[in-house]
């Protein structure tokens, strides 16, 4: 049984099913992602996305351009460049966080922010170890 879960209906099943707890969660809370998708869209880092889209298309379209030579090379270049700009426009916004202005999201939000605020180990609660053969007051010279 395990077997079939990666590969074939099964990973179809998974997948179909990702989507669709995806998309629920998305119409039950579709005010919210229109606010965040319209702050985002607006924003440095949504133009740089569209500019990548635009430029994965402009790769797409050399593709099938014989006529154009080097059409490859210009293919190749485009595409390139586009999924650079969103490698770049993810670690831009991961790293710095981005101030959100829909509703709710006043704040700039950290994507590292929780794991900030929350540390797990709580460092006032922890003692310097000392064995109980050693004194603090003593010290050995060789």
């Amino acid at each position: 049984v395990l077997k079939f879960i990666g590969s074939g209906i099964g990973r179809n099943v998974l997948i179909a099913a990702g989507f669709i707890t995806m998309f629920s969660y998305f119409i039950f809370n579709i005010k919210h992602y229109k606010n965040v998708l319209r702050s985002f869209l607006v924003s440095k880092e949504g133009a740089w996305i569209i500019t990548a889209g635009i430029l994965l298309c402009i790769g797409e379209a050399f593709e099938n351009m014989s006529s154009v030579p080097h059409h490859v090379l210009f293919e190749e270049l485009s595409e390139l460049s586009g999924y650079v700009l969103i490698l770049l426009v993810a670690f831009t916004y991961s790293k710095n966080g981005t101030t959100r202005r829909a509703s709710g999201y006043s704040k700039s939000v950290d994507s590292f922010a929780c794991a900030k605020s929350t540390p797990l180990l709580h460092t006032t609660e922890l003692k310097r170890y000392a064995s109980p053969n050693s004194s603090s007051n003593t010290h050995r010279n060789g």
